[in-house]
């Protein structure tokens, strides 16, 4: 397995799957697709802090619950009964905790636990928002190992298995009923199909139901991911996972926070809505319910279409097409576009790994321009040799050094110890300055 940066581009890349059903037209779109009271020194917004700050940044975890607890021990914030050690420092993991790896609900109950001593300790522990995270929070499965999903299972989970494959050949002889009572020339997606019983159950293995009910909106992992930053600003220093690209950068960082939050909350209404109207239900995963939506919209513009020609009036194609616009579930024809799921957005961006040299110079000039003269800490795209590096003048410093390694083979647990200006990467080998402010002036 290559260990370059462009060799690990294709790797969790954005949901290639958006897929709508485009009302008008009748043809299927193909769309690419903040904890409170942090302290003084950072807000739930991101702003800068105002004093010297000992930091220690951790990329992605992916489920190796073993190894972050290995290296958190080995830096020092946590003692041997996994409690925080750390007194007055601010450990920032940059998201993708989720996913891949065997434990990652022990993880997440860890994380979730390791705040809360963290601030009674005197120091921050601040979990952000990776892709997976956001992933996951609108039921995107595809990176879930089945492990993830046994965690979750319990002595009703067979019963609550077969309950929701009921549910759902009842579901789809009524959708599609009603889709030919609109028009018989609507495609009935596959989600409204009868499943084939045993070929559900192999794709809803025992745990799944509970696991997508645990990170909705109203699940206890779903509502802590949900208050999850994007982005964090300490000092100088930016702490994202995936990166800003200069061609989409907001005017304010903070707002890359809010726009998280508020497009989960979008999908979270239109999820809800879709089951009260009993166009969905909640065994649905992202791509079901999208596929469900899709034919929604495609029976609302054809029935609005129908009225009109019945009654000679012109334009029923416009009339069609006002009356999707205006449907609640409008917006899942612009989802692809989302920050949460745009490739460019700032959980998906990997131009701080994959730009040359020459061109990321003037693209890191035009950012800091913007933003001030800040660096920037991202994960996402791991580095050749699974070793952090810092790049264009060390305005940017990639730590994903693939945790996870029996995922991703040859890789390794490190921290970014950043003191006093100085940037020093640390693993349960060896201690690197990969910056230090005397050097850079000489």
């Amino acid at each position: 397995m290559s260990s370059g940066p462009a060799s690990r581009h294709r790797r969790g890349r954005p949901i290639a799957s958006l897929c709508l059903i485009a009302a008008t037209i009748g043809a299927v779109l193909a769309l690419a697709t903040s904890s409170a009271a942090l302290g003084e020194s950072v807000t739930a917004l991101g702003r800068p802090a105002t004093k010297p700050e000992h930091v220690v940044a951790i990329g992605d975890i992916h489920g190796d619950f073993d190894a972050f607890l290995g290296l958190l021990t080995h830096v020092g914030l946590i003692d041997g009964e996994r409690r925080w050690n750390g007194r007055d420092i601010t450990l920032v993991q940059t998201g993708d905790y989720m996913d891949r790896g065997p434990k990652v609900r022990p993880l997440l109950d860890f994380l979730m636990t390791l705040e809360a001593q963290a601030a009674a300790g005197g120091g921050r522990a601040i979990v952000l928002m990776g892709n997976h995270e956001a992933s996951n929070a609108i039921g995107v499965l595809r990176d879930v190992p089945p492990s993830a999903f046994a965690a979750f299972a319990d002595a009703e989970s067979e019963g609550r298995r077969e309950a929701a494959y009921a549910a759902h050949v009842k579901l789809a002889e009524a959708r599609r009923a009603a889709l030919a009572r609109a028009d018989a020339a609507i495609p009935i997606p596959k989600i409204y199909m009868i499943p084939e019983r045993d070929a559900w159950m192999a794709a809803h293995p025992a745990g799944l139901v509970e696991y997508l009910e645990a990170l909705g909106p109203n699940g206890t992992y779903g509502k802590w991911i949900r208050t999850r930053m994007v982005l964090v600003r300490i000092n100088d220093t930016v702490f994202l996972h995936g990166g800003i690209n200069p061609e989409v950068a907001p005017k304010k960082l903070e707002s890359l926070n809010e726009q998280a939050q508020k497009e989960i909350a979008r999908w979270d209404r239109m999820r809800k809505q879709m089951i009260e109207q009993q166009i969905a239900l909640p065994s649905f995963t992202f791509e079901e319910l999208l596929e469900a939506g899709g034919s929604e919209l495609t029976r609302v513009g054809l029935e609005a279409r129908g009225r009109l020609d019945m009654n000679g009036q012109a334009d029923p194609a416009a009339a069609a097409a006002l009356a999707i616009s205006s449907h609640p579930l409008a917006a899942l024809q612009e989802i692809g576009k989302w920050a949460i799921l745009d490739p460019n957005g700032p959980l998906w961006f990997r131009g701080y790994a994959t730009w040359r040299s020459e061109e990321g110079g003037p693209q890191l000039d035009q950012l800091q321009r913007r933003f001030g003269p800040v660096r920037f800490v991202v994960g996402h795209t791991m580095t050749s040799g699974f070793r952090a590096m810092g790049r264009f003048s060390s305005r940017v410093f990639l730590i994903d050094t693939g945790m996870l390694s029996s995922y991703y083979q040859g890789g390794r647990a490190s921290a970014l110890d950043i003191q006093n200006g100085t940037y020093t990467v640390v693993t349960l080998e060896d201690r690197r300055v990969l910056f230090e402010p005397m050097s850079a002036a000489r």
